[in-house]
């Protein structure tokens, strides 16, 4: 099959990526499956071909005492295709396709190790660390810090990628409440900050370079690409997700309503 630019896909993007040429996009920006921790414990559900209906079940009765986990097993019970975590080996796809490696991803705090020895071990880029700050986080801890850092991890090649923008495009740092708003627009718990997101894609595209994101979700990469110049492919194996995005790009919220922007 082959993929166009300017739409998203209902697919499996650990199986679709396979069906896509060599250094055929120049950027990879996606938010992945979480990695969580609950309650002390590891929620590692990385592992393809797990039985994910029990994962699930077993993430409710280890996270009956943490928001955060019941926010997660929430936002991904209604989908037995998707995990808690990614399988690792889909990293070697992503540096098959892109012209030069140039990824950003957001993850979960223990995901940001192995990411780090991949990219930077094992393949030699460079990184930066972004973070989202929330200011109104979950007031739970549970003998932790506050769960209120999100974080983006930037991998470039060297000599190959640079960052461009300006000085107002390129801070580390997002600062904001938790976007609500767009939550109840599109319904997705984990939607990151559009701005935010518009940045990072302007500072590392020109325009009409096409932008890939394997874990779409509820499109917001898309609609940065839109508003921006770029040109996006995306996978998401979640019909309601799906639905979801292709509605926002067509100025659609999740209830049907119309809007006059693509937000």
């Amino acid at each position: 099959m082959i993929y166009e630019p300017n739409n998203i896909y209902c697919a499996d993007c650990y199986e679709a990526i396979k069906q896509m040429p060599d250094k055929s996009v120049d950027l990879i920006y996606t938010d992945i499956p979480y990695d969580f921790e609950a309650n002390g414990g590891g929620g590692c559900f990385g592992e393809k071909k797990r039985d994910y209906h029990s994962d699930y079940e077993a993430v409710a009765q280890n996270t009956q005492k943490s928001r955060v986990g019941r926010q997660a097993y929430k936002s991904y019970s209604d989908n037995a295709d998707i995990a808690f975590g990614i399988d690792y080996a889909i990293l070697d796809e992503f540096c098959r396709v892109l012209k030069a490696i140039y990824v950003y991803i957001w993850c979960s705090k223990k995901q940001v190790l192995p990411l780090m020895n991949y990219f930077v071990g094992e393949k030699d880029c460079r990184f930066e660390i972004l973070t989202w700050h929330k200011t109104n986080p979950i007031p739970t801890c549970n003998g932790k810090y506050l769960s209120d850092t999100e974080y983006c991890l930037l991998f470039r090649e060297e000599g190959k990628t640079k960052i461009g923008g300006a000085m107002s495009t390129k801070s580390k740092y997002y600062i904001s409440p938790c976007n609500k708003s767009d939550k109840d627009k599109f319904e997705h718990s984990t939607i990151k900050p559009l701005p935010f997101v518009q940045n990072h894609i302007l500072n590392s595209t020109n325009a009409n370079d096409i932008v890939f994101d394997p874990f779409m979700g509820s499109g917001t990469t898309a609609v940065a690409c839109k508003n921006l110049g770029r040109q996006y492919i995306g996978f998401e194996i979640n019909p309601k997700w799906h639905r979801i995005a292709c509605d926002r790009l067509n100025n659609i919220q999740a209830n049907g309503q119309l809007t006059f922007f693509t937000e």
